[in-house]
């Protein structure tokens, strides 16, 4: 039984691997921000503690009620318009934080496991493997960079893992992009989506499963974890439609010149998926499969 701290265990992937890790059993503890009521229950040794990223007592706080020997860092301030409006506190939530968090696992000598993002990317070219330099272009982006950076300057041994589009169930049942688009298609609405931004989807249950493999694994420092394939979101949402029996013709093509998001979005982060492929014994699936996985109703029962 290994002793883990899973922080954002209220979140969408931090919650799922709680529980998957706590039926493993593990003794682990999750952290929440505002939201304890979304740590989920799990048979086994679990617990859960209110932890404030901005806060290096909280910090010192949610360490000392576990004393890990793996911290998976799932919590951080990701949107994106919220970042752009207080990058002061992105900074402190996402790059602080998170450097503390690794100094504290390197002098225990515990695992440490950093969430990042595929928006460390400027979206210019798409296929970016591990070895491509990170251009970030906003406010999230840049603090996930710095984040990883410090994480690596603190606990050299750390693992960052880039997630992709994460699609599947998430604890509110409105949170994915696959949610989004089924509420918004059954309740007679249209889903705007880019016909030019895009992304290499992964299903939550891929990343649990990968981070489950990875979880004592000090071989891999860096890994890009996203879906085999390169698709459009505009692609994606009809795909979304289709597997949930609702009517593609819903979908409306747009094009990122014609929004008026703040801040823009990097048009192509397609990731090179050829290392975690090479790496992990389960591969994330395709979009087609990880859909019909989503159909079968098996995602949120298990991980497999």
């Amino acid at each position: 039984m290994t002793e883990i701290l899973v922080t954002g265990a209220s979140g969408f992937v931090g919650s799922r691997v709680f529980r998957a890790l706590a039926a493993d059993g593990h003794s682990v503890t999750g952290t929440f921000g505002s939201h304890e009521q979304r740590v989920p229950t799990a048979k086994g040794h679990t617990q859960s503690v209110a932890l404030d990223l901005t806060d290096d007592a909280s910090i010192e706080k949610a360490f000392r009620a576990s004393w890990p020997e793996v911290i998976l860092h799932t919590a951080a301030m990701s949107e994106l318009r919220a970042c752009e409006a207080e990058p002061e506190r992105a900074q402190r939530v996402n790059v602080a934080a998170s450097e503390k968090l690794a100094r504290m696992a390197a002098a225990l000598g515990a695992r440490f496991i950093l969430l990042s993002t595929d928006q460390v990317f400027d979206g210019t070219r798409g296929n970016y493997g591990e070895n491509d330099e990170p251009v970030p272009i906003h406010v999230y982006g840049r603090t996930k960079l710095d984040a990883e950076i410090a994480v690596r300057r603190a606990h050299p041994a750390a693992l960052v893992l880039r997630l992709a589009l994460v699609y599947g169930v998430s604890p509110s049942g409105t949170r994915t992009p696959n949610e989004q688009i089924v509420t918004t298609l059954r309740s007679g609405g249209r889903a705007k989506l880019f016909a030019d931004e895009f992304r290499s989807p992964i299903l939550v249950d891929d990343v649990v499963r990968a981070i489950l493999e990875l979880l004592t694994d000090k071989t891999t420092t860096l890994l890009h974890l996203g879906g085999p394939e390169r698709i459009a979101r505009d692609a994606f949402g009809r795909a979304v439609a289709t597997a949930f029996g609702l009517d593609p013709a819903g979908i409306d093509a747009v094009v990122l010149a014609d929004s008026d998001l703040v801040p823009k979005r990097p048009p192509d982060l397609s990731f090179d998926t050829g290392r975690a492929r090479s790496c992990l014994r389960h591969p994330p699936r395709s979009v087609a499969e990880g859909l019909d996985f989503l159909m079968r109703g098996a995602s949120g029962a298990d991980s497999g």
